[in-house]
């Protein structure tokens, strides 16, 4: 069984009170169902849209029938049935899940949940470990057959023991003339170093990239790209145009993601970043406002006022 792993105070951080209820149900199945099917974050176009039934059964009534409800959500007078597909742009949004090709990215999943590769590695190791110890208990694993093990131990139950003697190293192991033999050293797995022409290349994009966090996994997902100029100019081009963009300057730049995980998704073959108003402004046209945009905490209760009484005009108009 695969376990989700979720820090206890992921409902405060302002991403989440970004998306509401609605998109912590949306984000938390969409983690299940990577976990449990290996995806390494990635969850499918078709998937991602039926993750979640936002139908249920209410309770057995009088004449015992039951009712269906669907979770709905409202704004004065206009009302709407929740889908995923009105739930996931909250997610791409708010920085949770991107957004590739042919479906979504959970953000930053690698640096939270077990790849794929680890968790098959760890199978393999669980499932030769319990076949060692069902051998052992066979008396296959010896190399005894059932008949010599009992034999021995019938004879004489008190006295002999069907257990190999268990050798006791010396705490430092000697070589046969008698001199010490030194600890073999721990091999260091070596990490991915740029080459002169890699890392002038990288200087040139990670001095324009507003996060700086993690410089050594994002110099080891830049050697494995390997960028050539004409790459490293597109590169460098689309950074800056994100990093002027509301997208990556709102809030602080807290929506801004690692430089390793903008490579690892290959985020300079994204489109043209967003150009709406940033969260909580308002949309002035003629003198009148047009349009309201949540802040991170979602509506005030004026800003809810304001929309309904819009509402309100439309369909009066």
């Amino acid at each position: 069984m695969a376990w989700v792993r979720i820090d206890d105070q992921f409902d405060e951080h302002p991403k989440f009170a970004r998306v509401g209820p609605l998109g912590m149900a949306l984000w938390v199945t969409g983690l299940a169902y990577c976990n449990r099917n290996l995806t390494d974050g990635f969850i499918p176009w078709s998937v991602a849209r039926n993750l979640v039934n936002w139908e249920y059964l209410g309770p057995e009534e009088e004449d015992g029938r039951q009712r269906v409800y669907t979770v709905s959500v409202t704004s004065g007078t206009h009302g709407e049935d929740v889908s995923c597909k009105t739930i996931i742009p909250l997610l791409v949004e708010a920085g949770l899940w991107d957004e590739v090709d042919g479906g979504y990215q959970v953000h930053d999943y690698d640096q939270y949940q077990p790849s794929k590769e680890k968790v098959m590695a760890e199978r393999a190791a669980n499932a030769e470990r319990q076949q060692k110890y069902r051998d052992r208990q066979s008396g296959r694993y010896t190399g005894k057959s059932n008949g010599d093990s009992n034999g021995v131990t019938n004879a004489g139950r008190n006295s002999v023991s069907n257990d190999r003697p268990v050798p006791v190293p010396d705490p430092v192991p000697s070589s046969p003339n008698g001199e010490d033999i030194p600890p073999t050293p721990k091999r260091k797995k070596k990490s991915k170093s740029l080459t002169p022409e890699q890392l002038i290349r990288f200087e040139r994009w990670y001095s324009v990239f507003p996060r700086k966090v993690n410089r050594a996994k994002a110099e080891e997902k830049w050697a494995e790209i390997d960028p050539d100029d004409d790459l490293t100019d597109v590169m460098v081009s689309k950074t800056e145009e994100w990093a002027a963009s509301p997208d990556w300057t709102k809030d602080g730049g807290q929506y801004v993601p690692h430089p390793a995980t903008w490579l690892h998704n290959k985020r300079w073959t994204d489109g043209a970043p967003s150009k709406e108003p940033a969260p909580g402004s308002l949309t002035v046209h003629n003198g009148g406002i047009t349009d309201i945009r949540p802040g991170p905490r979602g509506y005030t209760m004026d800003q809810l006022r304001q929309k309904a009484e819009m509402e309100r005009l439309r369909e009066s108009s």
